[in-house]
């Protein structure tokens, strides 16, 4: 048997009597012979008992049973979140108790709010006076959360970044929506704008602290600027810049930073801009175009015949997009579920002619086939619609594996949607 003068959990003198330390409440006698302990022992070595060991003992700690109480430290942080839990004796958390008061005295830091204000410019609410740290790291996440990270608080008030207040002269909020006010965005063309339009956009949007918008609310601020249209939703859809998650919308890292520059060429005024919403394409005086009457062997040249517009592939998915945005109330699938191939065939020349305003009347097998699965949600053999197209009255086959409706095509399809 050990005889102890002192507690081998905290180190005072032990009274005669008990079974714990006053000081840590360590289990210091065996509740049956009331014999002393060993230091981290889990049973009596006089009568054998086993001490109550709910759980494995921390190193460090005493291993005979008891739990320091009222000396638990726990931390937690979020994000990357870390945790920490702590367990300490009373002359541990003494000498600790400078470091760890200046600790949580400092590390305690705000989260700013950020709203839109109806009718308001675009603005940060704080519960204090804060300004945003604009520091790009590698990843995705870690950039966005650097552009709002919070620096200690300024005597001068609110402090809002060189970025945020560019936004404000670009859009205003508007029902709780931004609305483009300055459509010279420095773009050299029509494809230029519909870039750094969504760019901006989604890079404001941001900045209020909101990293995903949804694709229906990018499409209105298309069309206020008057740029809406199948190129658009192709060019957006297949931008790098512009990451796509089912309806939202965000930016990705290169997209982040073209939005940064583009921001940067609305703001200097050495940066000139040959692109605007309303500006006219521009067209070949007939003074500038060449005069040749003759060619060199002295015959009359030829002119070549100008073919109508034909659908081209990547056009495919943008007008299977604004089929679904514009007519989402005709239901293809339940009207042409049971219905020849000639004519679903003949459904998707009507449609594509009726998004485009029959600029597009002339579509190939395979587009075609294409537009019937995106759009109606309808898989069809492009050959077989091929060889049925090819013996309808409803189409014409203009060349090669290319076709055209016909005007019995579309009554056809406009009496079917009737019924």
């Amino acid at each position: 048997m050990v005889e102890l003068a002192n507690c081998f959990g905290c180190g005072i003198p032990l009274p005669h009597r008990g079974v714990f330390c006053p000081s840590c409440a360590t289990q210091i006698k065996c509740k049956t012979c009331h014999a002393f302990l060993e230091p981290g022992a889990n049973a009596c070595v006089e009568c054998g008992a086993k001490l109550n060991v709910e759980s494995e003992t921390p190193p460090g700690l005493p291993r005979n049973g008891s739990v320091l109480s009222g000396n638990v430290i726990r931390f937690e942080e979020s994000r990357t979140h870390r945790s920490l839990e702590a367990r300490l004796t009373d002359v541990a958390v003494g000498s600790l108790s400078d470091p760890l008061a200046a600790f949580f005295t400092s590390g305690i830091r705000q989260t700013p709010k950020r709203t839109i204000s109806s009718a308001q410019p675009l603005a940060i609410e704080t519960d204090a006076p804060a300004a945003f740290l604009e520091t790009p790291t590698p990843t995705d996440h870690g950039a966005l959360e650097a552009e709002h990270r919070v620096l200690p608080a300024t005597p001068a008030g609110y402090a809002i970044t060189d970025n945020a207040k560019a936004l404000q002269a670009i859009f205003r909020t508007d029902d709780q929506a931004l609305k483009l006010v300055e459509p010279r965005l420095k773009a050299t063309s029509q494809k230029d704008f519909v870039l750094r339009l969504p760019c901006l956009y989604l890079y404001a949007h941001e900045i209020l602290g909101r990293p995903k918008v949804s694709r229906s609310e990018l499409n209105a601020a298309l069309k206020d600027a008057t740029v809406y249209d199948s190129n658009a939703i192709t060019q957006i859809t297949r931008a790098s810049e512009i990451l796509t998650d089912e309806s939202d919308l965000s930016l990705s890292v290169p997209g982040r930073e073209k939005a940064k520059t583009f921001l940067r060429d609305v703001t200097n005024p050495d940066v000139v801009g040959s692109w605007e919403p309303g500006t006219k394409p521009r067209r070949r005086s007939a003074k500038s175009l060449p005069n040749k009457t003759t060619t060199d062997n002295g015959t009359a040249p030829q002119t070549k015949k100008r073919k109508s517009a034909a659908l081209k592939e990547p056009v495919v998915k943008g007008c299977s997009v604004l089929w679904k945005e514009q007519h989402g109330d005709i239901r293809a699938f339940d009207l042409l579920a049971d219905k020849t191939v000639e004519d679903k065939g003949i459904f998707a020349l009507w449609a594509i002619s009726k998004i485009t305003g029959g600029s597009i009347s002339e579509v190939s097998r395979v587009n075609l086939a294409k537009f019937i699965h995106l759009a109606f949600d309808i898989k069809v053999s492009d050959r077989t619609l091929e060889a049925q197209l090819k013996k309808s009255n409803k189409a014409v086959h203009v060349s090669g594996t290319t076709f055209r409706i016909t005007p019995a095509g579309t009554s056809f399809i406009e009496n079917l949607i009737a019924s």
